[in-house]
């Protein structure tokens, strides 16, 4: 205890609280505020990771530098320049439209509707060979 002068006979010198009596209640706001934000940021994590899908592994050559698209988990992967891999998300519930009966291997859509294939060229004959390769 911290006193501001020494007391004299008969009279009562308040005690000055110390700091740690003080602090306390703030201590204690920032440890639920702190397990709060750690279990927000643990959910959130998890949420994501849940949600993750993983596409098909391809190259370009393996995908004839662009004439055919592969699918994998409603993810679907592309080869628009000849050398760079890109992958189109399909938005769906959960369901994997890679497998649907209105698919046709090469020419994958997001949507049975959907006119053209997601990046896919047939019109490349000769697939890698346009690019040189």
């Amino acid at each position: 205890m911290i006193r501001t002068s020494k007391p004299q006979r008969g009279l009562r010198v308040p005690a000055v609280t110390t700091a740690r009596a003080t602090h306390k209640p703030l201590r204690r706001l920032r440890q639920l505020l702190g397990g709060l934000c750690w279990w927000l940021a643990a959910a959130t994590v998890a949420a994501c990771s849940l949600d993750n899908r993983e596409g098909p592994n391809v190259t370009c050559a393996q995908l004839e530098c662009g004439r055919i698209n592969a699918c994998k988990n409603g993810i679907i992967a592309q080869c628009v320049d000849g050398n760079t891999v890109r992958f189109h998300v399909c938005k769906t519930n959960g369901d994997d439209v890679c497998n649907e009966d209105w698919q046709t291997f090469g020419q994958y859509r997001c949507s049975e509707y959907e006119t053209e294939c997601e990046g896919c060229r047939p019109e490349r004959v000769d697939g890698c060979d346009a690019f040189g390769g």
